[in-house]
């Protein structure tokens, strides 16, 4: 029931291994049999056949039978198949069209096991700078056979494999072992990882967000100098709303460019800058930056009514236009050297009493735009405060005891406090109807009291004459006073 054994050996039959495998062609070779038995010969004993035996290629896939009889008498045959092992002409390891790899990016090399018997086998590996594995898969195999025998032929294969580059990589080594199928031939090759370029990291150099007025010039820089060996180049585009507008630097290095934008708040509410980064055809990448929000100056107004009643309520708004940043109003109201706040609603409107000491006193209002502690815009406005009240008037005269013709009179109107200004008149009204207008000839004006001196000329048509003075505000009740008739004189 026990099967006879051939083994192959080397010359000194001091390593063997089952089969007639691993032959080389053209090279003695010690085969042995051990058979389950004892020999019946009359030259051999015991239970072991010792041979040696010389293979040709052409002999690839011939059979070795070595019959023998047992001393039982019982015979047996036991057949082998020659193999023989053919070594590649060549083992080689090489990148594919890439002289660096790029972070990021596939990469590409081959290994070919030039033409050998049995077909080879590929196994690769990436081992990275701390020593950690990748086992690799080929992307394709290309075996390329050569005809040995009718049935047998030699066999070139060519792996190649395809990685995405990783930074872990970098200055790591692919490794990669070509084995000859059921031999223990087998040849290895090392390739060092090539030199690594990085994408490269883009910052935007921009002045402070409180710089970005409307109408003014700022500097800008595109920097993609961090991690880059690379010559690099950037087309920049602003995107606002008007569409995009291409952007020609002032000035560039070999990995940055600067340029001058007029800021302007048509741009809208959005603008961007949009740079397209090319490192010397390598690496190409898009990246955007916001740009601050363009500050803009509000505009401001007082709405207030022109005249205002004493001891009445005044309303006021204030009229803001838009602006960038939000602004903040407050407003104040003076007179006389005195100051008083004045608070305003969420609406901007306000409300206070005015006194007739408050005439020609200022509503005034302050806009601040501020950015943090950085104060952007200022603008203030201011409305006189006109306070209308009625006048104290009175007059007065020293009318002689005895009126005599070409005889003189001063007649004096006073007004106290009135506003607007009274206008004051005198005049002589005859019992015939006509009237005689008197011209004041002195008038004193100071502190809104208004003083107007009349004289009177009496000739005798005066007789029976009334005298009227009058002192008129608009808008309101005249102060008339009218005397007695005068005396014949």
């Amino acid at each position: 029931t026990e099967a006879a054994r051939v083994q192959l050996c080397d010359a000194a039959g001091s390593s063997c291994h089952e089969g007639l495998t691993r032959l080389s062609s053209g090279e003695l070779s010690t085969v042995q049999l051990h058979v389950p038995c004892s020999l019946s010969s009359g030259h051999l004993s015991g239970n072991q056949l010792i041979f040696n035996f010389t293979g040709f290629l052409w002999m690839q896939g011939a059979v070795l039978s070595v019959s023998y009889k047992c001393s039982d008498g019982t015979s047996q045959t036991v057949a082998e198949t020659l193999e023989f092992v053919v070594p590649p002409q060549s083992v080689s390891l090489s990148l594919i069209d890439a002289p660096h790899w790029l972070v990021g990016k596939p990469a590409d090399f081959s290994f070919t096991t030039d033409f050998a018997l049995p077909a080879p086998e590929h196994r690769c590996s990436l081992i990275a700078s701390g020593g950690r594995s990748f086992a690799l898969t080929p992307s394709v195999e290309i075996p390329t056979e050569r005809a040995l025998t009718s049935v047998y032929s030699y066999v070139r294969l060519r792996s190649e494999f395809r990685l995405t580059v990783s930074a872990s990589f970098e200055h790591g080594n692919v490794s990669c072992e070509s084995r000859l199928r059921g031999t223990g031939v087998m040849e290895t090759r090392q390739l060092a990882v090539p030199r690594f370029f990085y994408r490269c990291n883009t910052v935007f150099l921009m002045p402070e967000p409180f710089y970005w007025k409307d109408g003014s010039t700022v500097n800008l820089t595109v920097d993609s100098s961090d991690s880059n060996e690379l010559e690099t180049s950037h087309s920049c585009w602003l995107q606002s709303d008007f569409g995009n507008t291409s952007l020609a630097s002032i000035s560039d290095t070999n990995s940055s460019s600067s340029y001058l934008l007029n800021v302007s708040r048509s741009w809208g509410s959005e603008a961007t800058l949009q740079c397209l980064v090319n490192q010397s055809g390598l690496f190409e990448t898009w990246t955007h930056q916001r740009l601050p929000t363009v500050l803009y100056p509000a505009a401001m107004s007082i709405i207030l009514q022109d005249v205002h009643e004493a001891n009445s309520s005044v309303n006021f708004s204030v009229s803001v236009s838009k602006g960038q940043p939000q602004p903040t109003v407050n407003c104040s109201l003076s007179w006389q050297g005195a100051v008083a706040e004045l608070p305003l609603t969420p609406t901007l409107s306000g409300s206070f009493n005015v006194t007739k000491a408050m005439h020609n006193g200022f509503i005034r209002c302050d806009l601040t735009q501020s950015n943090g502690s950085t104060v952007l815009f200022t603008h203030s406005a201011s409305r006189r405060l006109t306070v209308h009240h009625t006048s104290r008037s009175s007059w007065s005269a020293r009318e002689p005891v005895v009126l005599k013709e070409g005889q003189q009179m001063w007649v004096t109107v006073e007004s106290i406090e009135g506003n607007p200004e009274p206008k004051q008149r005198c005049w002589l009204q005859m019992t015939d109807g006509s009237v005689v207008q008197l011209k004041a000839s002195r008038v004193y004006t100071s502190n809104l009291h208004l003083v107007s001196k009349f004289l009177i000329t009496f000739v005798r048509r005066f007789n029976s004459g009334h005298l009227r003075c009058r002192a008129s505000q608009t808008g309101r009740s005249d102060y008339t006073r009218t005397s007695g008739r005068t005396s014949p004189f």
